[in-house]
């Protein structure tokens, strides 16, 4: 192989790996904007009517009313309320 074809396929890998990239880059970038959890949600849960409820619970089903997120995540219980928890965890 003559220096000019080994720097025309060099060429040609560097131009495929830089297509290839790109493609995947575009793809995790779509990826991560789908299943991203600070993404705004497009769709809202449908409230469930008491008699849909009854229905679910006749079926074996648990509800519950949707959680409420703060707008501060670092708000919650208060560790030393939970250190039982932690301790019982723990225990051999």
């Amino acid at each position: 192989m003559t220096r000019a074809t080994t720097r025309a396929l060099s060429t040609t890998w560097r131009r495929l790996l830089a297509a290839v990239t790109d493609t995947l880059q575009a793809q995790l970038d779509q990826f991560h904007e789908q299943t991203s959890s600070d993404r705004k949600r497009k769709t809202e849960a449908s409230p469930v009517s008491s008699e849909q409820n009854e229905s679910l619970s006749a079926l074996g089903y648990v509800g519950s009313s949707p959680g409420t997120l703060s707008a501060d995540p670092l708000q919650g219980a208060d560790p030393k309320d939970k250190i039982g928890i932690s301790n019982t965890l723990h225990e051999e």
